[in-house]
C-alpha cells in the first residue's frame, strides 16, 4: 500500500514539474545577459530607457523567439535582475523571476501581486513586471555577495549606469 502511495506521490510531482517547465520558453543567450540591479524601472520612460540601454537586440538571439529586455526577481529572490529573454505570459495574479537554470522567465507560484498601487492582472506580459513593483519588495537582500551570471555595474531605476560600487555593509 505504501509503495502504491510514493508511485501515485511521484508521479504528481513529475506532472507538476512538466507543468512548470510547459510554461517557460528556454533561451541560452539569456544567460550572457543577466546582470543583477539595485532597482528596477518604476514607469514606462524608465523601462523604455533601461532597454534602450541592455539593447537586447545587439545579442545573437535568433533561436529565442521575442528576445526582450526585463526587470524581474532572480531566482533566489537575493536581488532584482536585468535579463534579456523571450516574453511569455504571467498567469494567475503573480510576479514572475528568471530562473537561470531554466534559461527563462518563469511566474513564482505564491508570489501574488495583488496588494499595491498597481495590481497585477490575471495574465500580462513578462516585459510588463516592472509595473507590479509589489513585488520587487519580496526581495530577500543578501548579505554576501553574488559571484555567478552577474556582472557588477547595477543599473538605477532610471537605466543610468552605476560607476560605485554596490557592496552590502
Amino acid at each position: 500500500m505504501t509503495d502504491y502511495i510514493y508511485t501515485i506521490l511521484l508521479i504528481q510531482l513529475c506532472n507538476q514539474i512538466r507543468f512548470v517547465v510547459s510554461f517557460t520558453r528556454r533561451c541560452n543567450e539569456s544567460l550572457q545577459t543577466v546582470q543583477k540591479v539595485s532597482l528596477c524601472p518604476t514607469n514606462l520612460s524608465a523601462y523604455e530607457a533601461a532597454a534602450k540601454q541592455k539593447n537586447c537586440s545587439s545579442f545573437n538571439a535568433d533561436s529565442c523567439h521575442s528576445f526582450q529586455y526585463h526587470c524581474v526577481l532572480s531566482e533566489d529572490f537575493h536581488s532584482l535582475v536585468e535579463v534579456c529573454a523571450p516574453s511569455l505570459n504571467i498567469i494567475g495574479h503573480v510576479c514572475a523571476k528568471f530562473m537561470s537554470t531554466l534559461k527563462s522567465i518563469l511566474r513564482v507560484e505564491g508570489m501574488n501581486c495583488t496588494e499595491g498601487p498597481e495590481e497585477c492582472p490575471y495574465s500580462y506580459n513578462s516585459t510588463h513586471a516592472y509595473k507590479y513593483q509589489q513585488c520587487y519588495s519580496n526581495v530577500l537582500f543578501s548579505t554576501s555577495p553574488t559571484t555567478v551570471l552577474y556582472q557588477s555595474s547595477p543599473r538605477t531605476a532610471t537605466g543610468e549606469q552605476n560607476t560605485t560600487d554596490n557592496k552590502n555593509t
